[in-house]
């Protein structure tokens, strides 16, 4: 009979008359490690025979074990190593397995898989003739159906292009866009292992799709997904694609919050079913929260690896509520925080835990490192970009940066600046959020100081101003004291401009030819300036001490270029309607009344600051007085290196190189009273100078914008218009160009750059200056019609065919494309109408510069 000791955990055995001594752990753990041995390789229903005799199995080798163990112990122990050894090592170096996802391949076909790629591999000509006969129609047959789902593709990429060049209608559009999601999806759900996403033809197709596609069509997509995200962002192809639906998401619950903002709640809603319930696709909030679990769990080989690394960065981006690839902003910021906090939490742990190492003396070693690594230092950029006061990537990311110091007390931001590639994570670190309370109290301190210093010229102006501007202006004295408060809290921003004071002397190279991660740095400082206190802060502190500095090499002068585009350009100081995000605002509108004649900024300009907004750049209102101060600096120190002016230094000396003609453009936006000084100086420009510029390519640009600067600056004062001033109006500005250019009219008109200065020159000038240039037109006009420069043109065209023997001939050199450009500018200057119906033009003209007026007014004036 069988008796259990507690104690010293033994048991004491009668068996056959002699009684021995076997200890409880050796055969637990030897009938356990054969037990697992049995269930690594069994199935399920073999694992639950092994339980059934498993009673048996301890009754009968109970007694054979402890023989073995009285007599041979050491024996047993090895061969129980043995057998670890043996079993384990082989199920080891391949890894666990694969988790079971649901895509209908169950446990049993997973070891069959594995038995097939155990058993040895056979040549193709050792096969039977039946075999090979076999493999070659399955060859054939996925071959074709590959070959069928292509075209199919194919067909779907050209319907969707002759739709977006204007061949159909919106309904047309939709129906394919539905038609092509509803195939796409069950081409998925029937491809276990997504092998259609590894061709770049479909997911290029499926990107175009997206662009415009429904919300559901998203939400359908993202769900069929869920499971291989990690491999779809790994995979040099599909991982655009699931960039492409993570956007495509975002703006369509912009679009949702715009319209419906019950149905944006509810898709918001974590664990919600969403306002498509019946399609049993939960709602997108779920669906973004699988997908921040999947990257979860992978985040350490996400870290190192390249092509997950630079989806991963664009994921957090679209989930913080920025957009990808140059997109314009959202109307309605879309953010997933929750999701968004879980995602940065586990990236910075898997940063932490991979670049640590025992070679790295102090943590600031390891960021370093991480720096130096570009996937690594990408996604580290990248949660900066989204880290909002308050919220878990805040606290993961910015906090744990700036708590970093080294032995000696020196903070990590300070090595990351006089790192080459650690300034790229400075970068991120200046263009942190800045909380939307902060923006507010600097926006209002700035205001009333423009207030405070803005001198009106006229009584109407005065009241016109006062009706537009009539806001809350009662606040008490407590809350200006708490406004003041908060206007002083420290952002990131002023923590990044602290430390480049500290050691801009050692790391700025003023002999520098070339932009260094450096000037970088600076030109983000100038850029991303949050408000009109710290656009003046950077100028205080860092430009106008060194100004002669940054005017000496080409280098430097992007960043003065940067603060003037800074300066010259305002947007409204309230965020979109729906948003919650302080750094979007709405459509940008000059400051002041130099777009004169018209209310839309140049294309490219306009491009270029939407450009900047979708990276985060804040335009704001920038205060006249601010203005002439950064002007009247800049000349001086110009006027110290060119004793002929600062137009003469940008624009004509070359020693600004590229950037001095896109300088002076971005002064001449400044507000009228303050870009007054630069209009004179343009006026002192010699003809031969003014040709030049007028025939170069950025050049007319300046002048262009030099006319509508000077039309403001010199007939505003003359708005009246008594007999009085009329003389005064042959002194303004367009007068005065169009006279000095007037024996040039003629060559000007037929080329490709200036015949945009003479459209501007006829579009801002007074009626006086239309009807004199008209005039001036008449002639060129007749000789068009009337073929009087046969002669002439046969002339330019050997002359042309010559240039082009020398390998320097432009298309605006040839006779027919002058021909063409000059009728242009006749139809824009209405020269047509002025010679049959003189009166009618009179009347036009008339009314063209009532409207020139009014506009300038009502820009004047809201500014």
């Amino acid at each position: 009979m069988n008796e259990w000791k507690g104690g010293d955990a033994v048991v004491d055995c009668e068996i056959q008359g002699r009684k021995t001594f076997c200890p409880v752990p050796l055969f637990l753990s030897i009938s356990l490690l054969l037990m697992s041995l049995l269930l690594t390789f069994l199935s399920v229903n073999e694992v639950v025979v092994v339980f059934f005799l498993y009673p048996f199995f301890c009754f009968f080798c109970a007694d054979f074990i402890d023989c073995l163990w009285m007599t041979q112990p050491v024996f047993l122990s090895v061969c129980v190593c043995v057998c670890v050894c043996v079993y384990y090592t082989p199920w080891v170096m391949k890894g666990p397995k694969k988790r079971y996802r649901g895509d209908g391949d169950d446990h049993q076909s997973y070891h069959h898989h594995q038995q097939q790629q155990q058993q040895p591999r056979v040549r193709y000509a050792d096969l039977a003739p039946e075999v090979k006969l076999q493999r070659r129609r399955e060859e054939r047959q996925v071959k074709k159906e590959m070959e069928r789902t292509l075209s199919y593709f194919k067909s779907v990429q050209r319907a969707l292009e002759e739709q977006a060049s204007g061949a159909g209608d919106a309904s047309t559009l939709a129906s394919i866009v539905d038609g092509f999601f509803v195939e796409l999806i069950k081409l998925l759900k029937a491809d276990s292992t997504l092998h259609l996403l590894r061709n770049g033809l479909v997911c290029r197709v499926i990107e175009s799709a997206l662009a415009n596609s429904l919300l559901l069509h998203s939400k359908s997509l993202l769900y069929v997904l869920l499971g291989h995200v990690f491999d779809t962002v790994t995979s040099p192809t599909a991982s655009y694609t699931m960039e492409t639906l993570l956007a495509s998401l975002a703006q369509a619950l912009s679009a949702l919050a715009d319209d419906e903002v019950e149905s944006f709640e509810a898709e918001m809603t974590d664990g919600g079913p969403g306002v498509h319930a019946g399609s049993g696709v939960p709602s997108a909030a779920t669906l973004i929260t699988y997908v921040v679990e999947e990257l979860s769990e992978r985040a350490e080989e996400i870290i190192v690896h390249e092509v997950a690394a630079r989806a991963v960065r664009s994921i957090v981006l679209v989930l913080g509520g920025f957009t990808i690839r140059g997109a314009p902003a959202l109307e309605h910021v879309v953010k997933f925080t929750q999701p968004l906090g879980a995602l940065g939490v586990a990236l910075m742990r898997g940063l932490e835990a991979t670049f640590r190492d025992h070679n790295s003396r102090h943590a600031a070693d390891v960021w370093l490192n991480i720096a130096n690594t570009p996937t690594a230092s990408f996604i580290l950029q990248s949660l900066l970009r989204v880290c909002e006061a308050g919220t878990e990537v805040d606290v993961a990311v910015r906090q744990r940066l700036e708590s970093i110091n080294d032995d000696d007390g020196v903070a990590l931001l300070r090595h990351l600046l006089m790192d080459p590639m650690g300034c790229h994570i400075f970068q991120a670190y200046i263009k942190v959020p800045v909380p939307l309370e902060l923006l507010e109290a600097c926006d209002v301190l700035s205001n009333r100081r423009a207030r405070a210093a803005a001198e009106l010229t006229s009584a109407k102006g005065r009241r016109l101003q006062e009706i537009l501007r009539e806001t809350a202006d009662n606040m008490t004295d407590e809350e200006e004291r708490v406004v003041a408060l908060r206007a002083q809290e420290k952002t990131c921003w002023d923590k990044a401009l602290d430390v480049v004071m500290e050691v801009l002397e050692d790391i700025f190279d003023p002999a520098a030819e070339q932009m260094n991660p450096v000037h970088y740095v600076l030109q983000d400082l100038v850029l991303f300036a949050p408000t009109a206190v710290h656009l003046e802060c950077v100028w205080e502190r860092l430009l106008k001490p060194r100004i002669r500095m940054f005017f000496s090499l080409p280098a430097p002068m992007h960043v003065l270029a940067a603060f003037a585009r800074k300066c010259a350009f305002s947007g409204s100081l309230g965020p979109r309607d729906g948003g919650n995000n302080g750094n979007n605002y709405n459509d940008i509108a000059v400051a002041g009344a130099v777009e004169s004649s018209s209310d839309a900024l140049p294309k490219d300009i306009d491009q270029l600051l939407r450009t900047d907004m979708a990276r985060g750049v804040r335009y704001f209102t920038v205060s006249v007085n601010f203005q002439e101060t950064v002007i009247k600096t800049l000349c001086s120190a110009i006027n110290e290196e060119c004793k002929k002016g600062a137009a003469q230094f940008l624009l004509v000396d070359g020693n600004a190189h590229e950037k001095g003609a896109e300088l002076a453009r971005y002064i001449l936006h400044f507000q009228p009273l303050a870009s007054a000084m630069f209009v004179h100086a343009m006026d002192k420009l010699s003809l031969k100078d003014m040709e030049f510029l007028i025939r170069h390519g950025k050049g007319s640009l300046v002048v262009q914008q030099y006319l509508r600067a000077a039309a403001v600056v010199q007939t505003l004062p003359h708005a009246q218009g008594n007999k009085g001033e009329e003389k005064k109006l042959d002194k303004t500005g367009p007068m005065r160009f169009l006279r000095r250019i007037a024996s040039l009219l003629h060559d000007l008109v037929g080329d490709t750059y200036a015949a945009y200065v003479v459209e501007v020159l006829y579009e801002v000038g007074s009626l006086e200056v239309k009807e004199e240039l008209v005039k001036l037109l008449v002639p060129i006009y007749s000789s068009l019609q009337h073929g009087h420069e046969k002669a002439s043109k046969v002339e330019d065209r050997d002359e042309s065919r010559e240039v082009e023997e020398d390998g320097n001939a432009t298309a605006a050199n040839r006779p027919l494309m002058r021909d063409f450009i000059a009728r242009k500018v006749m139809t824009k200057c209405c020269v047509e109408l002025y010679m049959h119906r003189p009166d009618d033009w009179t009347k036009l003209a008339r009314r063209q510069c009532q409207v020139m007026r009014l506009l300038q007014r009502m820009s004047a004036v809201s500014s």
